[in-house]
């Protein structure tokens, strides 16, 4: 709340102007919360998450760190997905065979 401003003058800015002051709608965004807070928080858990599995590569074969981290990795080499277009899922999607 913004206590120097009367409510009767400008009520908007009397119960959020605090707010409004010290969260600023950051540039890429075309609005700005607590939810909006709460997502860049959780994408940024869930990378860290996978990035730590990817890099673990003492995790034991079929652990969960290691699925994890081997999908993610996967995932994320875009040169290996734009050579092998989509040869590894051939053979497991018939439809797809023209």
């Amino acid at each position: 709340m913004d206590l120097s401003v009367n409510p009767g003058d400008d009520f908007y800015t009397y119960a959020s102007g605090a707010w409004v002051k010290n969260n600023p709608i950051p540039p890429k965004e075309t609005r700005w919360g607590s939810f909006n807070q709460l997502r860049d928080f959780n994408i940024n858990a869930v990378k860290t998450i996978l990035e730590k599995a990817a890099a673990d590569k003492n995790a034991p074969a079929g652990s969960l760190t290691r699925i994890v981290g081997d999908f993610y990795a996967a995932g994320m080499d875009s040169a290996a997905i734009e050579k092998l277009g989509y040869t590894p899922i051939k053979k497991t999607w018939p439809v797809l065979q023209l």
